[in-house]
């Protein structure tokens, strides 16, 4: 079944049909509404969405579904998924953001922060990580791809996202507000700690779970 979902904006061209699957009869609402706010961050209004539930819930199908309805819109994405193992590698999950980042791409930052990302990734022969000038790489990079069309970064089982990385990340949201950049993020609603760089998440979860009370993934979407 398909639904149709207006551009918000009215003539800027981001719109999308979602198509639901089995798993998310009775979520198209949620699935809509996430897809219209793609297309208001697509005039430059960044935004975050936490997607919410305990385990098994459906958060990683609604996610799926989401983001590839995104990407038909012309967005560019970005996903980083870790396990509970790999939660305790400093910078795993920055080297799945970067997975595609070229040599032209980091040759095109500011010359101090051209091997940031290479050295915290293991790329090229950097070795000194700055942990700042790695979030400031980071931020530099996702301003610089959504000048050319929108980004969207999704974070899979954000609990397990590495703290080093969680917090680059953050910083980066918070450099790109005024930019077409869309972060969508599922976890649970208690996260490792509440110190953690992913505070958003969790008040963006409180939010979501106090707004529903139907079963499955719940949705909340905050400024950046």
């Amino acid at each position: 079944m398909s639904t149709p979902v207006d551009d918000p904006a009215g003539d800027h061209g981001y719109a999308a049909v979602v198509t639901a699957t089995p798993l998310l009869l009775g979520r198209q609402a949620e699935t809509a509404s996430i897809v219209a706010t793609a297309g208001s961050v697509a005039t430059g209004r960044s935004a975050l969405v936490a997607v919410v539930g305990e385990a098994g819930i459906g958060k990683t199908s609604l996610v799926n579904d989401v983001a590839a309805a995104v990407e038909a819109t012309g967005f560019r994405a970005v996903r980083a998924a870790l396990s509970e193992v790999e939660s305790h590698l400093s910078w795993a999950g920055l080297r799945l953001l970067c997975r595609d980042v070229t040599d032209g791409e980091l040759a095109a930052l500011p010359d101090g922060l051209r091997r940031a990302i290479p050295a915290a990734i293991g790329r090229g022969d950097a070795t000194d990580v700055d942990a700042a000038n790695v979030a400031f790489a980071l931020a530099e990079m996702l301003e610089r791809r959504a000048a050319e069309r929108p980004v969207l970064v999704v974070v899979d089982d954000l609990h397990w996202l590495d703290v080093a990385t969680a917090g680059a990340l953050a910083c980066a949201i918070r450099a790109t507000a005024a930019a077409p950049v869309l972060t969508i993020a599922h976890g649970p609603l208690k996260a490792r700690s509440a110190t953690k760089p992913t505070c958003w998440f969790s008040c963006a979860a409180n939010v979501a779970t106090n707004s529903s009370e139907r079963p499955g993934p719940n949705v909340a979407v905050v400024p950046a």
